[in-house]
């Protein structure tokens, strides 16, 4: 701590919030990068005198207090003013009395304006409903009152709703920040971006891409899909939203891999989803075409040398949760279980403990890949019986 200038008004940083939820009481919340951290009593107890109000060389920062306080500024948690401030209120010490869901992936409508060949909703036949306004605006209130602090917009195609905005802009003002909007790119125009914007949403657009020589038309079942989705690519970068895509990878599109990538770097795409077909859905036509998970892994190992060699063309990418390139660094995404003695070393999805998937039809799921089965439908919560809150606290999901 610098003592040359010790009268100093101590605060936190405004893009931190302290927060509390069922079995984690203490907190910090990082609304820049949606990322909770729990947080020592003593720490917090700390940071809740961090208001402004109080000097750094006051009494209530002695002892154990004024180490803390020096661990708190290296991290940069903490900033100094000479005058005194107050905290923003929705920095102020709020609980939930839900257990921590740091992200909600979330399904705003089951149908869709493509007529993708592996849809797992089967959403060109509209299988899967879309909920009206007022619902959408109740879910939104409870992610908000449940602290959930980020949320994905996916579908089906977000964009085909005529209140998408609306949903925007209800989560935006309760103070769930919009992290990615998932979309085919078919919708995506100058003046959606310009409302996206006035609304304080400037947040990713992920955008299916399944490759070049025709592959993604090919998929998609439209004709100029590929086309759209370009277009759209090189409309974000110029109006500066971050872009990332997702790849649906199979035995046809397999050999055009590099060159996908590549040309996805030129467009300025930052990261990248790789992944295979599931066979589920409208998935179950394509047979002949589906990786299994062996051949995933090998063609995986066989790409990542050239990914290398191209020079890591993407800032970061995932190829089916089997690998992971962030960054300069590879990894696993997959963490160790530590339920109990008997799946302590299972591997076991790392993004399940902080992220849930709800979907068009209400379930509360821990992962897009076990929806739409019976079992599903039988153990899992729906927010049209129990709140969002009552899911996230004593149910088959938390379970």
């Amino acid at each position: 701590m610098n003592t040359d200038s010790s009268n100093r008004f101590v605060s936190i940083d405004r893009r931190f919030f302290l927060r509390g939820w069922q079995g984690m009481p203490y907190a910090l919340l990082d609304d820049r990068s949606g990322k909770v951290t729990a947080v020592p009593e003593t720490v917090f107890r700390t940071l809740q005198l961090c208001n402004g109000q109080y000097r750094e060389n006051d009494p209530v920062f002695f002892g154990r207090r004024r180490e803390i306080l020096e661990g708190l500024e290296k991290k940069r948690i903490i900033v100094f003013s000479d005058t005194p401030c107050k905290m923003l209120p929705e920095q102020a010490y709020r609980t939930y009395p839900n257990r921590c869901m740091r992200k909600v992936h979330w399904a705003i409508t089951g149908r869709c304006n493509y007529r993708c060949r592996h849809c797992y909703m089967s959403a060109p036949h509209a299988v899967l409903p879309q909920p009206g306004t007022q619902e959408m605006f109740r879910i939104a209130d409870e992610i908000a009152d449940c602290g959930i602090p980020v949320v994905t917009l996916t579908g089906g195609e977000p964009l085909i709703r005529e209140d998408f905005l609306a949903i925007v802009e209800r989560l935006v003002s309760r103070g769930v920040r919009i992290s990615t909007i998932m979309t085919n790119g078919a919708l995506v125009t100058e003046e959606l971006l310009d409302e996206l914007e006035k609304r304080g949403a400037r947040c990713g657009i992920d955008i299916s891409f399944d490759g070049v020589d025709g592959w993604h038309d090919w998929m998609r079942g439209v004709p100029g899909a590929g086309e759209n989705a370009i277009r759209a690519l090189r409309l974000c970068r110029e109006h500066g939203f971050e872009t990332g895509v997702q790849i649906v990878l199979h035995k046809g599109n397999l050999p055009v891999l590099r060159e996908s990538v590549r040309m996805l770097s030129e467009l300025g795409v930052s990261g990248a989803a790789i992944g295979g077909i599931d066979d589920v859905g409208e998935g179950h036509a394509l047979g002949p075409y589906i990786l299994s998970d062996e051949e995933l892994f090998e063609a995986y190992a066989e790409y990542l040398p050239q990914f290398v060699e191209d020079g890591m063309p993407l800032r970061s990418v995932r190829f089916s949760g089997m690998f992971a390139y962030q960054n300069g660094k590879f990894g696993l995404p997959r963490v160790h279980g530590d339920v109990t003695d008997c799946c302590s070393r299972a591997l076991l999805c790392s993004s399940m403990r902080s992220t849930m998937y709800l979907s068009p039809d209400g379930y509360v799921l821990p992962c897009i890949s076990m929806s739409y089965n019976e079992a599903s439908t039988q153990c899992f919560p729906n927010v049209s019986e129990v709140s969002l809150s009552e899911a996230l606290s004593d149910s088959a999901y938390m379970r």
